[in-house]
């Protein structure tokens, strides 16, 4: 369930006092791209997960925030698009990151900037991986087996012949760690 995955993000962000808040964006078309999407460009969004979890997002943070869309989900595409977000003004005192690969890569561009997590900035996840726990990432947590297990069995029907019609929806759960703390002082 991206969009509540994403609410739980954005609330908990919102709930520790954070009103400047970026967001590092998973790709939203197929194209490569990477930089801040116009308004039509988020609104033609071709990937459902991105679009789900960008509107999980909007729909609690209380203005639009700037976005960074990066072309991949790795590491290097979150250092960079969190230098970036951290050149705005007003600088975001949180990073909402679509993938836990982002938000490690958030991490970095924090410390590059001399930025102390989570006492000057908040930076939130999404995933629960393995590398997102031994970072001591603040994330949401969604079950990988559980969706690799749901995935396999509806490619396995399909190769039977059948022709699935149900909706599958797999919980998330936010995962409070090291990474996210109150709004700093101004």
């Amino acid at each position: 369930d991206d969009y509540a995955g994403a609410r739980m993000a954005a609330r908990h962000v919102v709930e520790l006092g954070h009103r400047d808040i970026g967001v590092v964006s998973l790709l939203l078309m197929a194209d490569g791209h990477q930089g801040p999407p116009g308004p039509q460009r988020r609104k033609a969004a071709h990937f459902q997960v991105t679009a789900d979890r960008l509107t999980g997002y909007l729909d609690v943070l209380p203005k639009d925030p700037p976005i960074w869309e990066a072309p991949d989900s790795r590491r290097e595409y979150g250092r960079s698009a969190a230098h970036w977000l951290l050149t705005q003004t007003p600088r975001p005192t949180a990073l909402l990151c679509m993938s836990d690969e982002l938000a490690l890569g958030a991490l970095r561009a924090a410390s590059d900037l001399g930025l102390v997590v989570p006492t000057d900035l908040t930076i939130v996840g999404f995933d629960d991986t393995p590398a997102a726990a031994w970072a001591d990432l603040t994330t949401v947590r969604q079950d990988l087996l559980e969706k690799g297990r749901t995935t396999g069995d509806l490619v396995l029907r399909l190769l039977e012949g059948q022709t699935p019609t149900d909706i599958v929806t797999i919980g998330v759960a936010l995962v409070t760690r090291g990474t996210s703390g109150p709004t700093p002082p101004r």
